[in-house]
């Protein structure tokens, strides 16, 4: 509050020592006419009968009664308003997008991965693909086996085959029952896994062999081997596994607080860091239905085609999913309307009568798989997000009247919904029409403190007061975590993620350190939720964009903490929100009191922020 009561000075009456020259004592008297009480635009405690020099700083005095104060509200003149830098804007109803970010990796298909097992009894002779991650094609030669099983079966197949040949001379009805022989000699051996073209070269050939290739039946790469060389084996015993990887996963994790903007068949727009300037589009084929208890997210999950081979199992991989909010929640895209889906595979689309090409289901119409229809495109009443002034749950903004040679402006209590492009949905408080500041509202606040009027954090503070007494051993055992959490906020605006990675350690000290017997009520489920995210903004090691993925979160937890039970002993903090971070989905983080030192940019917009709250201790 400092900054801002520094900038009354521009705003009161008069810009005393900050602006031209002094003024004269014809002025000074004129204006003491008009005024009863003075005081200090840094130290609005100060309140003196008289002009004169502040005691504490020694400013020139301004008249307490500069901008006349109207119950709740204060007016300020044209020039004032002016030198104050004062900008509003006006509440309306528009549709906004929401942009989701998930965050997760690249992994294998689990129903592209198969297991290659022996059929019969023997012994392998040979292993063709001899290491793992070797790749392999349809086709390809795997194993060499020596069976006694399929020497014989392969002397019965040629038995058959020979009395077939005979029968058809003669009988046709010994025809039809060697051929049934015939036929059930040739699937044994197919069922034991050699191709239909090693069967026919066996017919044709008219010998037995002792030893048989085994082909490979699908195209991969080998994840596992389970034998070696000269091993015997028996039906059922596993020798390779193997994936094929030109399908794959994108698993991702989404916070308890997106799910509510996720749904079955959602488009996903992803990004690996590892593959630059390739954005891969795609659907989500499922959300996890079960909550990881301890990291507060869920799985989610996009099935992507890799015939290239460029992505790759364990790369890192960014997810953003775009949601378009209206007044009655998300709308549902009405372009898929009146197009048939797998509800196995929401990337197969097709017509009424077709069958999934993957798995060979029905496909059923993208209304009864709740893709299309819903929520209407009613626009939804916003406000910009830079007007928002918060200290607690209680959200303010500062409405703006015009009124003859000045403004009048009045702090105005809403309850907001999502937050989404910049802009907040507007649930009660405000109405369409309304003008609202949303540039140097803490100016005009700190005027309204200077003259007496009811200012935001009178309003909004009422709310930071826990319900009874706040036990100090809770803020006291902060103060660690604190000093981890800091150090963090610092290093991500300094763009030094291997100082990010260097403080795991603190950071898990302080959350151990912490004294949860006496914390207070609203932390949710305190302990647990805290080394879940602690543990995944540690994990994001030294990848700059993961640890900033991770640090909202973290820092949403900070501000609870806050919120409940206010700031450790002698500790000021500020609660600064950007809204550009994350594609325009704003972020909040807590710093020390000062120039706004974003986290979420880093050099790239340091500055970038506005202060929407102080925390100081109880």
């Amino acid at each position: 509050m400092l900054a801002a009561a520094l900038l009354v000075g521009l705003v009161g009456f008069g810009l005393g020592r900050c602006g031209g020259a002094p003024a004269s004592d014809h002025e000074h008297a004129a204006t003491a006419a008009a005024a009863e009480i003075w005081t200090c635009p840094m130290h609005p405690s100060v309140r003196l009968p008289e002009f004169g020099l502040c005691p504490i700083c020694s400013m020139d005095l301004v008249p307490a009664t500069a901008g006349g104060p109207l119950e709740r509200g204060v007016e300020l003149s044209a020039v004032q308003v002016e030198l104050a830098g004062v900008r509003t804007a006006l509440v309306e109803r528009r549709t906004v997008l929401r942009q989701v970010r998930l965050s997760g990796m690249v992994q294998l298909d689990e129903t592209a991965r198969q297991v290659i097992s022996a059929s019969v009894n023997g012994r392998l002779e040979r292993l063709f693909a001899d290491f793992v991650g070797m790749p392999v094609s349809r086709g390809d030669h795997l194993v060499e086996i020596f069976s006694p099983g399929l020497l014989s079966a392969q002397a019965e197949l040629i038995g058959a085959a020979k009395r077939l040949d005979k029968a058809r001379e003669t009988s046709s009805f010994l025809a039809e029952s060697d051929l049934r022989a015939y036929d059930s000699a040739r699937t044994k051996l197919t069922l034991w896994g050699l191709s239909i073209a090693q069967v026919d070269e066996i017919v044709a050939r008219g010998t037995a062999a002792d030893r048989m290739v085994l082909e490979s039946p699908v195209s991969g790469v080998i994840l596992a081997k389970h034998k070696v060389e000269g091993e015997y084996v028996g039906p059922g015993a596993e020798i390779y596994e193997l994936s094929d990887l030109s399908r794959l996963w994108i698993e991702l994790e989404a916070f308890e607080r997106d799910l509510a903007w996720l749904r079955y068949g959602q488009e996903v727009e992803i990004e690996v860091p590892a593959v630059p300037g390739e954005r891969i589009a795609g659907r989500l084929t499922f959300i996890d239905p079960i909550l990881d208890v301890h990291r507060r997210t869920a799985r989610v999950r996009v099935a992507v085609q890799n015939p290239e081979g460029r992505l790759k199992p364990g790369m890192f991989a960014i997810g953003r999913v775009a949601v378009l909010l209206g007044a009655n929640g998300p709308i549902v895209d009405e372009e898929i309307a009146g197009q048939w889906i797998c509800p196995m595979h929401p990337e197969v689309v097709g017509v009424d009568g077709d069958d999934c090409r993957l798995c060979g289901m029905a496909l059923v119409s993208a209304e009864r798989l709740g893709l299309a229809g819903g929520a209407d495109g009613e626009p939804a009443l916003v406000v910009p997000d830079s007007a928002l002034l918060g200290l607690g749950d209680r959200v303010v903004v500062y409405t703006a009247e015009e009124v003859e040679g000045g403004f009048v402006y009045t702090p105005r209590e809403v309850l907001l919904g999502a937050r989404a492009e910049g802009f907040a949905l507007v649930k009660a408080g405000l109405e369409e029409g309304d003008r609202v500041v949303v540039d140097g509202a803490f100016r005009v606040d700190a005027s309204a403190e200077i003259t007496g009027a009811e200012s935001w954090i009178e309003i909004a503070g009422e709310a930071t007061e826990p319900a009874g007494e706040v036990d100090p051993r809770f803020g006291d055992s902060l103060v660690v975590f604190f000093e981890g959490y800091l150090s963090a906020q610092e290093a991500l605006a300094g763009d030094d993620p291997a100082r990010v990675a260097a403080l795991a350690p603190l950071l898990d000290a302080g959350a151990q350190s912490i004294d949860w017997s006496a914390a207070p009520a609203g932390l949710g489920s305190g302990p647990a939720e805290l080394k879940a995210l602690v543990a995944e903004f540690n994990g994001a090691g030294v990848d700059v964009d993961a640890q900033r993925t991770a640090f909202e979160p973290l820092s949403m937890f900070v501000i609870s903490a806050l919120e409940a039970a206010g700031a450790p002993a002698d500790l000021t903090l500020e609660r600064v929100h950007c809204p550009m971070a994350f594609d325009f989905e704003g972020a909040d983080w807590v710093q020390r009191p000062g120039a706004v030192n974003n986290p979420y940019f880093g050099a790239e917009m340091l500055t970038c922020g506005t202060a929407t709250g102080i925390f100081g201790s109880r």
